[in-house]
């Protein structure tokens, strides 16, 4: 999300392209588990301007369901999309 800070979002979007498709491993405090046409959202507790959106095949929902809200959780996911505020990720993976 700093990348996006004091540039266009046409010249970030282009410095972020070189990320798209890599691998990240995240932790965090989990604030939502939201099912969205065959994936599960979830996103860690963190400040509005800063969202991280990681979605995990349906195949996760078992496991993912049984987590209660606020567990620390450490996570593999590929990165998809970003904007100044938020980073997407997808094929997300319990490590």
């Amino acid at each position: 999300m700093s990348l996006y800070k004091d540039k266009m979002t046409f010249q970030a979007d282009e410095l972020f392209a070189d990320f798209v498709g890599k691998w990240m491993r995240l932790s965090g405090s989990i604030r939502d588990l939201n099912a969205r046409s065959g994936s599960i959202l979830v996103t860690f507790d963190q400040p509005v301007t800063e969202k991280l959106f990681m979605f995990f095949d349906a195949s996760w929902k078992d496991r993912l369901s049984i987590i209660p809200q606020g567990t620390v959780i450490s996570v593999e996911c590929q990165i998809t999309k970003a904007d100044e505020y938020s980073v997407s990720f997808d094929h997300c993976r319990l490590n």
